[in-house]
């Protein structure tokens, strides 16, 4: 499937939404917008570009009409290389989006309004404006888990886990499936002053997939700390590999291991 401009208009329709107010001027929608500056971009283990990446977003949550809350949620994410590739420089254009992503979902979760659950599914989609070929349209699910003490002002949350599945529908590599299980700690130093560590592994099946040469198997993990100030995260990722046959090393497979990032996001 090519480019959707179904979603795309929904994306768009949803951000409208959100710039608009109800008669007694209250919010209509949650909007988060930010990007990412970092050293690598990086998929599931596989390196895409190892050289800076522009990552911006937006994401568009709480939808009302009246006092009517709705469980859609918009994401669109955008990933553009800042400079070439080395090993396959040839596929990279620097200053242009290499991919954009949009995404519909349906939270669960704040439907049946359940505190400490996460859970939602929705529809993913991969563009790839420079490539010009089909789009990976991705059926997404996820369930999470916040373990907490306490209660009232005293909650706090001990631990964070969320497992989620992307399967694809169709596109080039359709019937491939990953599922990433996720497990962190979050601290609050101040009101200002945040950080979070954790480990996500991320399992890979290609059983389906015709011609494929890499096996199915656990990919890697991905060991990650973060620092919050305000607006602005300050994150590092280490990239553990787990299985050569399923993430071979090379081009778009293991290859960057370390990623530094430099983000902002802002919720109005």
């Amino acid at each position: 499937m090519k480019f959707s401009k179904s979603v795309a208009a929904i994306a768009l329709a949803g951000l409208c939404a959100t710039l608009s107010r109800a008669e007694e001027n209250e919010r209509n929608a949650t909007v988060e917008i930010g990007f990412d500056l970092a050293t690598a971009y990086v998929a599931s283990g596989a390196t895409c570009n190892d050289s800076f990446v522009f990552q911006p977003f937006i994401d568009i949550y709480d939808l009302k009409i009246g006092d009517v809350a709705l469980p859609i949620e918009f994401d669109v994410w955008g990933n553009m290389d800042l400079d070439d590739y080395d090993k396959v420089p040839e596929d990279t254009d620097p200053g242009r989006f290499s991919e954009v992503d949009f995404q519909v979902r349906l939270n669960l979760a704040s439907m049946f309004g359940w505190e400490d659950v996460s859970l939602y599914i929705g529809y993913l989609e991969y563009d790839y404006p420079l490539a010009g070929g089909d789009a990976d349209n991705v059926f997404d699910a996820k369930i999470g888990y916040n373990f907490t003490s306490g209660e009232g002002d005293d909650k706090e949350t001990l631990l964070s886990t969320s497992l989620r599945l992307k399967y694809r529908i169709g596109g080039p590599s359709e019937d491939k499936y990953e599922v990433f299980a996720d497990i962190n700690r979050g601290f609050d130093f101040n009101d200002t002053l945040g950080g979070k560590i954790g480990c996500e592994f991320v399992y890979i099946n290609v059983d389906e997939l015709d011609g494929c040469e890499t096996d199915s198997g656990f990919a890697c993990a991905d060991i990650y700390a973060k620092l919050f100030f305000g607006d602005f995260t300050l994150a590092c990722t280490y990239i553990s590999r787990l299985d050569d046959e399923v993430l071979p090393s090379g081009a778009y497979g293991y290859d960057a291991k370390w990623i530094g990032t430099l983000g902002w996001c802002h919720a109005f």
